[in-house]
């Protein structure tokens, strides 16, 4: 049987609110995906109507958290996050539950492959099925709170329930990324620009995607279990540093270096110690560039720029999970 993409221990969470100022405004509508005791997928929503309720929604939404060790959220960590925290002070709550829970903000690392969350959204084939924006809902809420009427209250829920739908399309991208070095690769094939890699996840993939960051697409489509890997290479003329170069020593007559151990063969009015510029050798072939070295104990080659490079017959899917985990989830900032 095929395990659920969703962790037992993970939640989803967006929130609708009547403003954008956690201090005088409130929250709306706490939507969360998770599994329930059975592993089935469940959407839950607590929603009010009047500011009044706020604090018995947030009480109700502090105890389903318990069970739970981390939560993801788009763009939460500097909206739904404070806005909960500074709600639950105002009413007198303890936030220690949701101070202990570990908060994943999906933004930083999965807006590279969308300049916008609907760009996102639309990569991963999101579908919506509700039309009204976050801005618009603040109107609706404001008519559902002077008049009762139901409908506006359904078009707040459905409005959070495609936030939720889309947050679960993102954390599958954001899985698959993540857990990349631990899937199994099970072949990997040279084409004329690109070296493809095909590898098998745990779980069936619910969306179809296709997205390409710096020179590393992938894609997969709906109800498999393969993801492929395209890293693309360039034929160039690279340079490697011999080290260290002080074992080294220059032939200025033949233009030859010559490591320390065969230079004792050759008189000293002939030879010098190299440079550090001096130490380097040229190769054509096909190379992938480098976002880290970290760990590597491969040659490494060199551009012009100095940025790095390996051959791409050296290249191997632990490296590409390696370099993938660098780009998107290390805190080093990349161009």
């Amino acid at each position: 049987m095929i395990p659920p993409l969703l962790h037992k221990k993970h939640f989803l969470l967006d929130i609708e609110t009547s403003g954008l100022n956690k201090h005088i405004d409130y929250i709306v509508c706490i939507g969360v995906t998770f599994l329930n005791e059975t592993d089935e997928l469940t959407h839950h929503q607590w929603m009010l109507q009047l500011p009044e309720e706020e604090k018995e929604i947030l009480s109700c939404f502090l105890e389903f958290t318990q069970r739970f060790s981390h939560v993801y959220t788009y763009g939460g960590k500097h909206f739904d996050w404070p806005f909960l925290l500074a709600r639950c002070t105002f009413h007198q709550l303890n936030p220690s539950m949701l101070q202990s829970l570990h908060l994943i903000d999906m933004k930083k690392s999965l807006q590279h492959f969308g300049a916008t969350r609907i760009n996102l959204e639309d990569a991963l084939g999101v579908i919506r099925h509700s039309t009204t924006s976050g801005k618009a809902l603040v109107k609706v809420y404001r008519t559902y709170q002077a008049c009762g009427e139901t409908i506006y209250k359904t078009i707040i829920l459905a409005h959070n329930k495609d936030e939720l739908s889309a947050l679960l399309s993102f954390y599958e991208l954001y899985q698959t990324l993540y857990h990349l070095k631990h899937f199994h690769f099970i072949d990997t094939l040279k084409s004329s620009v690109s070296l493809d890699f095909s590898a098998k996840v745990p779980y069936l993939f619910t969306t179809n995607f296709q997205g390409c960051y710096k020179n590393i697409t992938l894609c997969w489509e709906s109800g498999t279990q393969i993801l492929g890997i395209k890293v693309a290479f360039s034929y160039l003329k690279l340079k490697q540093y011999l080290t260290p170069y002080k074992d080294y020593y220059y032939i200025p007559s033949q233009g030859q270096l010559l490591h320390r151990t065969l230079a004792h063969f050759v008189a000293s009015s002939d030879k010098r110690k190299a440079t550090k510029e001096e130490c380097t050798i040229y190769k054509e072939d096909d190379y992938i560039p480098l976002y880290t070295t970290y760990k590597l104990d491969i040659p490494i080659w060199y551009d012009s720029a100095n940025s790095p490079y390996l051959r791409v017959n050296d290249f191997s899917a632990s490296i590409l999970a390696a370099q993938v985990f660098y780009l998107l989830f290390s805190n080093k900032k990349t161009s």
